[in-house]
């Protein structure tokens, strides 16, 4: 499957995991700074040949390092989410994200579906993730891989592999939890239906700060858009003062924003309050 499609999540519970987590194993492209990463809930393994063998041609990769390596993230599905955001930072910071033209360089993600959700994808031919996709921000492709068990032709019946994307990192943190609502809403059935979450606008950074607030769960992404017309980027909001009364932020903070829930304005005086 090509096009403007978004990567699709699917947590696969593994064993030996506690009650109430997930885990989700991902590709990523290999590199020298990962054996630095010390993050609770990720494990890092080495790359079976069989699986770096089918990822496609234009996967980033560096001359003289192996091509990717697989990472598992386990946990309560928020910490999971908490924890792509921070390897996709981690990335862009160790790619710096320019080629040589000081053009945006693209990040290479891989997803492992399970048979269910890749017989799901297949049947409707990805549709409900391309018309998830039209909002991105940013070119991004992903494409469908599997191999197909000797003398079966039913997809449902495959040894099914990755989902593997490549695009530009704004696109990706759009991506990541629409199309893992999506992807349990499909293994589940029709009835039940992912929730519409605003896609990434402006400066993507600000978009992963506000979803890292509460956890994971997106509430506060309804300011996003008017955040993005205060400020140009997430370096900027040191630049907001105290109140009165020294209390941070100030007043004038969630009346800009158009906060008027006391809980989200706590999830933001908390934030403030550990850095300011």
């Amino acid at each position: 499957m090509e096009g403007k499609v978004q990567p699709p999540i699917d947590l696969v519970p593994l064993s030996g995991l506690g009650l109430g987590q997930e885990a989700m194993v991902l590709l990523l492209p290999a590199g020298p700074h990962y054996s630095t990463w010390r993050l609770p809930g990720i494990l890092m393994e080495p790359v079976p040949d069989k699986t770096v063998s089918q990822l496609p041609q234009d996967w980033p990769s560096s001359l003289g390092e192996a091509r990717a390596i697989q990472i598992t993230v386990q946990g309560k599905p928020s910490d999971i989410q908490n924890a792509l955001h921070i390897v996709l930072r981690m990335m862009e910071d160790a790619s710096a994200l320019r080629d040589a033209a000081g053009m945006r360089r693209s990040l290479g993600l891989a997803v492992q579906l399970t048979p269910t959700a890749l017989a799901e994808l297949h049947k409707h031919r990805g549709q409900r993730l391309k018309a998830l996709c039209r909002n991105c921000p940013s070119r991004l492709r992903a494409s469908l891989a599997f191999q197909r068990l000797t003398g079966t032709t039913d997809v449902a019946m495959s040894n099914c592999i990755l989902c593997q994307s490549v695009g530009l990192p704004e696109a990706l943190h759009a991506a990541l939890p629409q199309v893992g609502d999506l992807l349990r809403a499909v293994v589940a059935g029709p009835v039940t239906q992912p929730d519409v979450m605003p896609a990434v606008v402006g400066d993507y950074s600000l978009w992963v700060w506000l979803k890292s607030l509460d956890g994971g769960a997106g509430q506060l992404l309804v300011y996003c858009s008017r955040l993005n017309e205060l400020f140009q980027d997430i370096s900027q909001l040191q630049t907001v003062q105290r109140g009165p009364n020294g209390e941070m932020p100030h007043p004038g903070f969630f009346e800009a924003l158009g906060v008027q829930r006391d809980d989200h304005r706590d999830m933001f005086r908390r934030w403030f309050r550990e850095r300011f």
